[in-house]
């Protein structure tokens, strides 16, 4: 009968095809090991037949013939299988990625091979499974479960190199036994311990050098048109920098930082001669690699083997690569070591996705003033000409001219916008709208997900944690004088942790947008500020739809990258807005991937690679410049206005505050700033310039807080005491400080000094002569006496300047308020000083 015949009938035939079945193969324990193949083939058809699958074998005792013995094994079928948590790349071939043929296996000294045992029909003898080697002194063989699992799995550890054999011993109810043998080669161990398999292998730029933004650039008297005269810049601050420069030559030369080199490390058996080295891409191809930027580059490199410790069994190993067009490289890699000079020799590998890691630090308002959108990545063709001092001030105009130094730096601008203040809505300034992107070049979604899939069990997620700081500093035109100098660097801290992970069926990135964002990757959830404005985006992770330019250079190719945003506000200890500028430095302190920190790689050197010192950051920005803006002149008066209100308002109660009408101190206020930051500007709009006060020179800086010799800074010329930071950087801070100074300090000294003869209610030459009073103290001394029965001018600072020359401070309240008060007449010889001077209502000053 044919077997299609034979399939037509039904499990109603299953005895008088059992009964054939049996005639066909015959029943007797001989029969079994002399014809294993005929019964597995049948054993299957039987299957088939009877419309059964595949079940265990059960004991056929209550069968019509219970004295036969069961049909005997087939031969054992043995798979490898990865070990758990381990995956190997998928690019090796088929002998290194399942570690033999089909009869050998390989095995590494101290490393485990997960065998597998399937054998048919379903073993129920005891025990179902036996390994035994042959050379127990080669190989260990440990179960994973019992004896009767089945399929039965075992690990294989290589204990020392050599070639034996393992017998697996299989086994039915009945007593019936079958063998297979297979050969196990141990060959030496070459480990791969870093990069670790799956997980992501980690490029950076080089640190910044110290003169990377000047180099190529003019500077000190090469600046100046005259260095000991009046002259002029000869670049212009704020011109298009065009930066360009060499990016592969030797350090000191370039103008662009190149590519760290990548540490390869692990052991190799101690009597091997070497280590080779390659990197492979998805289609197992090696990728060209150097032992130096610009070193020519080879399919494969050598390794430095450590002197082997005695009676140790291994060495190590380390390898430093550049890459030959790195930008070109990154994605899924696999990297491969091989020993040198063993018989056999023995390789490793380890699957990686190798990403480039970098910064960017983007200004949300240049693309939205509320910050709703994703702001340009600044690139070296956004980079300006910045001139300053190196030291300031000097002794004379030459020395001055020498410490001028231009950069190329990319600026960002801090705004205002109207905002309340107390009563009133005004301009108030605001920090850039930054948002920080931490760029991994070469992992997006299509790359991501693979590799995820890959991992094992909980592993299945990639899991990044990463610290920023931002440090703004600022060396002021008098940072190199011994009156009040002014200079100052502030640190602000952030960090973030980044969680992308599998959905549950392992299918899908968990939380993938179609925009390209994993929702809730971000830990702790961000919150959008509430200042300078509500409604701010929030920082976002991305996989998908983002390409970004390994480096800054403006024409480099763009790349996938996953997309890491974090929001940098600059605030104070009490998480109060607070604006500060000047130069600024963005740096990553730390990154760790999977809890792992990042090895920082090797330093490129005229001899050789360094380790970067312990402080280096792994990546960062060349410093850049965060310059003032101020506001527009219609409506600084209302800045003014609102800030004295405000202080009024606070201190109402207080006598040398009652004194003077409300419109009197915000217009006294008002044309002290005035004239303090001549016309009303708290950031320099006039050109970098060198300018002399006394006996030293100066050097005044364009868009940064105005300044005044020998200390003063911004609307207030704040200078005694020493002007802080907020007030520095904040038009608004300084004049709550300038207000505070003329008010609460001035004005209320004054109104001590003078409050025998001032009557209550205030008469129009009472508060007239207080007010003249607290003017003339906010630059120093005192202005009005009592004599008689009124008030008289009565300054107590000095009259001359020297010889014949009177002190030109004496004519500071007239400046101030706009009064021709007569201080002193005659020149020279007869210069004279008729104090004490009337005080009439002419010379009482606006707002009285």
């Amino acid at each position: 009968m044919s077997r299609r015949s034979r399939t037509s009938n039904n499990r109603s035939n299953s005895s008088e095809i059992e009964a054939f079945y049996r005639d066909l193969i015959g029943d007797e324990p001989t029969n079994h090991k002399t014809q294993g193949d005929t019964f597995s083939e049948t054993e299957a058809f039987f299957a088939e037949l009877v419309g059964e699958t595949a079940e265990p074998e059960r004991p056929r005792r209550d069968r019509a013939q219970p004295d036969r013995a069961a049909p005997p094994p087939s031969a054992i079928q043995l798979t490898v299988v990865p070990r758990s948590g381990r995956r190997e790349d998928l690019t090796v071939s088929p002998s290194e990625q399942l570690g033999g043929s089909a009869s050998t296996f390989t095995v590494q000294v101290g490393t485990d091979l997960l065998l597998e045992a399937t054998g048919s029909p379903t073993p129920v003898g005891t025990p179902a499974y036996t390994w035994t080697p042959a050379n127990s002194s080669l190989v260990t063989i440990t179960p994973v479960a019992t004896a009767q699992t089945h399929p039965n799995r075992v690990n294989v550890r290589g204990l020392r190199p050599g070639t034996t054999s393992i017998t697996v011993t299989y086994r039915a109810a009945s007593g019936g036994v079958a063998n297979t043998t297979f050969s196990v080669q141990v060959t030496p161990i070459v480990r791969i311990a870093q990069p670790a398999t799956q997980t992501v292998w980690v490029m950076a730029h080089e640190p910044e050098e110290p003169d990377l933004l000047t180099r190529g650039i003019a500077q000190g008297g090469s600046l100046w048109t005259s260095t000991t005269g009046s002259g002029n810049l000869t670049v212009a601050h704020g011109s298009v920098a065009n930066g360009t420069g060499d990016r592969t030559g030797t350090p000191g030369t370039r103008v662009r930082v190149g590519e760290r080199g990548l540490v390869v490390r692990g052991q190799v058996d101690a009597s091997a001669t070497g280590v080779n080295i390659q990197v492979r891409d998805t289609g197992g191809t090696p990728i060209p690699l150097k032992t130096s930027p610009t070193a020519t580059a080879a399919n494969e490199l050598a390794a430095t083997l450590a002197a082997p410790a005695s009676g140790a069994a291994t060495r190590d190993f380390e390898a430093v690569l550049f890459f030959d067009n790195p930008s070109s490289r990154f994605g899924p890699v696999t990297v491969r070591a091989e020993s040198a000079g063993l018989s056999p020799n023995a390789a490793a590998t380890s699957a990686v996705l190798l990403a480039g890691v970098q910064m960017a630090l983007v200004n949300d308002t240049v693309s939205n003033v509320d910050g709703r959108t994703a702001g340009p990545v600044p690139t070296e063709a956004d980079e300006r000409v910045v001139i300053d001092f190196l030291a300031s001030p000097q002794a004379n105009l030459a020395n001055l001219s020498a410490q001028t130094r231009a950069r190329r730096m990319i600026v960002y601008t801090m705004s205002h916008r109207l905002r309340s203040l107390g009563t009133r809505t005004v301009r108030r300034p605001e920090m850039p709208m930054w948002m920080i992107e931490l760029h991994l070049i070469g992992v997006n979604a299509s790359t991501l997900l693979p590799f995820l899939q890959q991992r094992a069990g909980g592993a299945r997620r990639l899991q990044l944690a990463a610290t920023f700081r931002l440090r703004t500093s600022w060396d002021g035109p008098n940072s190199a004088s011994t009156t009040r100098p002014y200079s100052y660097t502030q640190d602000f801290n952030f960090n973030t942790s980044v969680n992308i992970a599998l959905n549950t069926g392992g299918t899908a990135i968990e939380g993938l947008q179609t925009s390209g964002e994993v929702q809730n990757a971000l830990t702790p959830a961000p919150v959008s500020p509430t200042f300078p404005v509500t409604g701010r985006r929030l920082p976002q992770v991305k996989v998908s739809g983002v390409t970004r330019r390994w480096g800054r250079q403006s024409a480099a190719t763009l790349l996938p990258t996953l997309l890491i945003e974090h929001q940098p506000l600059v605030v104070n200890s009490a998480a109060q807005e607070i604006i500060r500028g000047g130069d600024g430095q963005l740096t990553l302190t730390s990154l760790t991937v999977d809890g792992a920190a990042v090895d920082p790689g090797r330093l490129p050197g005229t001899t050789g690679t360094s380790v970067p010192p312990a402080a280096t950051p792994l990546a960062g920005l060349p410093t850049f410049r965060i310059q003032g803006a101020n506001p527009p002149a219609a409506d600084r008066r209302a800045i003014i206005d609102a800030v004295v209100e405000e202080y009024v308002t606070a201190h109402a109660a207080d006598a040398w505050v009652a004194a003077l009408p409300l419109a009197a101190w915000q217009t006294t206020v008002a044309l002290i700033v005035q004239h303090e930051s001549i016309g009303g500007t708290h950031f320099d709009e006039r050109s970098t310039s060198r300018l002399r006060f006394g006996t030293e020179r100066f050097g005044h800086e364009q868009d940064m807080p105005t300044f005044g010799a020998p200390a003063g800074y911004g609307w207030g010329q704040l200078d005694s005491p020493p002007v802080t930071n907020d007030a520095a950087w904040s038009f608004v801070e300084n004049l709550r400080a300038a207000t505070d100074l003329l008010i609460g300090q001035k004005a209320r000294a004054a109104h001590t000094a003078m409050n025998a003869h001032l009557p209550s209610p205030m008469t129009r030459l009472a508060q007239a002569a207080f007010r003249r009073e607290a003017v003339r103290r906010y630059n120093g001394n005192t202005e009005m006496s009592w004599s008689g029965t009124t008030w008289v001018i009565n300054p107590t600072s000095a009259q001359t300047a020297g010889v014949g020359v009177p002190n030109p401070r004496l004519n500071y309240p007239n400046e101030v308020l706009g009064t021709t008060v007569v201080y002193f007449t005659g020149s020279g010889a007869s210069l004279t000083f008729p104090w004490p001077i009337a005080f009439p209502p002419a010379q009482f000053g606006p707002g009285i």
